[in-house]
């Protein structure tokens, strides 16, 4: 099953980006991300780390499940190809 973030009533979950998460940890080797459609949110939200470290990726690409707007989803994949 999928867990979902929607604007039904439910438990409050903090988020943070992993540029903000990582600011001071070692090189970063690997990431691994599942996050069922918010993928562009996640690599836009690390590219700080991306960038320093270049770890190893392992992510799931389902653009037809993406929630976001298109404009993420292309700035997502032109960074990607640029750093990979």
């Amino acid at each position: 099953g999928n867990s979902l973030i929607g604007t039904e009533k439910g438990d409050v979950v903090l988020v943070d980006s992993l540029d903000n998460i990582l600011v001071n940890e070692q090189k970063i080797g690997l990431i691994k991300i599942d996050v069922q459609g918010w993928e562009p949110e996640v690599i836009l939200g690390a590219k700080k780390v991306l960038e320093r470290d270049r770890p190893e990726m392992f992510l799931e690409y389902s653009p037809g499940d993406y929630s976001t707007n298109k404009l993420d989803e292309k700035e997502m994949m032109r960074f990607l190809r640029k750093m990979y």
